[in-house]
């Protein structure tokens, strides 16, 4: 033994084995316990699920007591997922399918029902359409469309219309059951000024003109590819396409009025009001959709207003002294449509299409291609890259401006909501600049005053924000980096290559774990490509060395 210290007796040995032995057995107790608690909530679920498929065979069952165990669907389906235990969906989608003509009440909680199961779980969703609820879904919509007065039908359609956009964002199968009919039925509630669902079916409207996700858009004739007639019209309408300037506006315009929103006596006319902005801007989401899976040949004169008018709608929502008083959500569906059109530039998309026409007979997919370089090429006359990040008000503008948001709610200033919307935006704004920028000569030339906007909000370190935000910011930065390293780029001057520097070694110190080797790499950029910094470039270089010594 150790000095001043006694061998441990046999005795001892004993004592330390029973203590062992008397800890595995309360582990062993506490798992068995667990086990029979999870054993015994999977019992209850299966069995409410039971109940429910009994309550839907039950012919005498009233109408509210059937719409009441509707309503229990998701919740149990949650349930039984996290026991790990199959559900019997298919027999359970095909027993609500034939509930659907029990009346108003059964039919808008069952749609509900499968509203909520569909958006959280893919095989309900792959079960439903299997017992082809979507077109159950359709027909069911068609009737409820011509009731213009009551409101539990409007509750309805609603409904409805949320199971179709999930299944159409799950699956490209329900595409088929859409034709003239239905798509005229939506149309109509989504171009509504009175109707509930009107969101629903834009949002729904928004899924189906998607042509990169299912190929085509099922909005097009499949006959000749285009849209019909009254489709175009409906959109010129609802984006006052006659009344929209030719010229691009300028970056801290107020938005239109809404025409539905009379100003008071005397009162200035407000920027558009929250329902007036959701509208436009899920209209002019739609149109770039359909603008960039068209091949605009004889169509041409009429899709070239339709696309001006739905780039200024989005810019004016993105950027100016309004955008931060537009809602998240219509904020983020602006920036990602924004995002959509600059993503591909002329080159890649004429490359694109030169690849499918080689490879592929889908002449539509070839076509598509085209029209998306088309309407890039349009977005880059309209909007000029250039003003549209640099100008006051513009995306950089934005983007420090949350960055700021960031910076105040890591201090405690902001509130938890603030939180959640400041990061989203963040994300997306530096995805939709970094698309520009990498898509645009002329912003591409641009890349030291970039550089002046980010190191506003920037200079201290990155923002305490998810992983996935970071990386966003960091592959920006990393793009301009690597832009500013070629040899026709005009060199930055020395002080903006040390603040880069002394900015570099506080990305690196504030990235999360998950990303902290892509900001390192980001560093090494900089060190390699900042021979102006001065004793920055040197305190760069030894950080950069400690840090490969510690990993």
């Amino acid at each position: 033994s150790r000095a001043g210290c006694e061998p441990a007796g046999p005795d001892g040995d004993v004592d330390a084995g029973l203590g062992k032995r008397n800890r595995n057995a309360k582990k062993a107790e506490r798992r068995r316990k667990k086990q029979k608690e999870g054993s015994e909530e999977a019992n209850k679920w299966s069995a409410a699920l039971r109940d429910l498929l009994g309550v839907l065979a039950w012919d005498d069952a009233d109408e509210e007591e059937t719409a009441g165990a509707l309503l229990q669907l998701p919740h149990i389906l949650r349930r039984l997922r996290s026991s790990k235990i199959d559900a019997p969906l298919l027999p359970l989608m095909r027993a609500i399918s034939k509930r659907l003509d029990s009346g108003l009440q059964v039919s808008s909680a069952a749609w509900e029902a499968l509203r909520e199961s569909t958006v959280q779980d893919a095989e309900a969703c792959d079960a439903a359409l299997d017992a082809n609820m979507h077109e159950a879904a359709l027909k069911q919509l068609c009737t409820l469309q011509a009731d213009t007065a009551s409101k539990a039908a409007a509750v309805c359609m609603a409904r409805i219309l949320g199971f179709l956009r999930n299944a159409c964002e799950a699956s490209s199968r329900p595409m088929h059951a859409f034709g003239p009919t239905q798509l005229e039925a939506i149309c109509a509630l989504a171009a509504s000024r009175e109707r509930l669902p009107w969101k629903a079916a834009l949002e729904l409207l928004l899924v189906l003109s998607d042509g990169e996700a299912f190929g085509a858009s099922a909005m097009l004739d499949p006959r000749t590819g285009v849209l019909p007639p009254e489709m175009l019209s409906l959109i010129a309408r609802e984006l006052d396409v006659a009344n929209e300037s030719d010229a691009a506006p300028p970056a801290d315009a107020a938005p239109p009025a809404d025409a539905d929103a009379p100003a008071e006596a005397g009162a200035m006319i407000a920027p558009t009001s929250a329902a007036g902005r959701v509208r436009r801007v899920h209209w002019a989401a739609i149109a770039l959709n359909l603008c960039g899976v068209i091949e605009a040949n004889d169509a041409a004169h009429v899709l070239a207003p339709i696309a001006d008018a739905a780039l200024h709608v989005l810019s004016l929502t993105v950027c100016g002294a309004h955008a931060a008083d537009v809602a998240v959500d219509v904020r983020v569906l602006a920036v990602e449509a924004l995002h959509n059109v600059f993503a591909i530039s002329a080159a890649d998309a004429d490359n694109e299409t030169a690849g499918a026409a080689a490879s592929s007979t889908d002449v539509a997919r070839a076509g598509a291609h085209s029209a998306a370089a088309l309407l890039f090429q349009r977005a880059v006359e309209q909007l000029k890259p250039e003003q549209l990040l640099l100008s006051e008000g513009g995306l950089l503008s934005q983007l420090v401006d949350l960055l700021k948001a960031e910076a105040e709610r890591s201090s405690g200033a902001a509130s938890e909501a603030a939180i959640s919307d400041s990061s989203v935006l963040l994300g997306r704004y530096s995805s939709l600049v970094g698309a520009i920028i990498s898509s645009s000569a002329e912003a591409a030339r641009c890349h030291d005053a970039i550089w002046e906007r980010l190191l506003l909000g920037l200079a201290l370190g990155l923002p305490n924000v998810p992983a996935e935000v970071q990386d966003e910011l960091i592959s920006l930065m990393s793009l301009l980096a690597v832009q500013g390293a070629a040899d026709d780029a005009p060199p930055l001057a020395p002080p903006r290559q040390h603040a880069l520097l002394q900015a570099a070694q506080r990305w690196v110190e504030s990235a999360v774990p998950e990303v902290r080797a892509a900001a390192v790499s980001l560093a090494g950029q900089l060190l390699g490509s900042c021979d102006g910094g001065g004793d920055a470039l040197d305190a760069l270089e030894v950080e950069m060395r400690e840090w490969l010594r510690a990993e």
